[in-house]
């Protein structure tokens, strides 16, 4: 699927257990295909986890899909 980014978010914060957590936020209007309109919906990075977040700027178009617990995720 194609998906226009219309927003990037850094957030940086500490969870309940004192643990640094450092997100990348996409905010993305996904193009549907099985219903009229838009869908919009976010894309989270943890660079903690994963390491540099993809250099993206807004109004990109990238490919992304659903992965089997329902999150949006680049496509390789």
């Amino acid at each position: 699927m194609k998906a226009t980014i219309v927003g990037i978010q850094s957030i940086d914060f500490k969870d309940r257990d004192g643990e640094l957590v450092k997100l990348t936020k996409y905010h993305l209007v996904v193009d549907t295909d099985e219903i009229e309109g838009n869908e919009v919906d976010t894309l989270s990075w943890n660079e903690l986890v994963k390491g540099s977040p993809p250099s993206r700027k807004l109004n990109d178009i990238v490919d992304v899909e659903y992965n089997k617990r329902g999150k949006l995720k680049f496509r390789k």
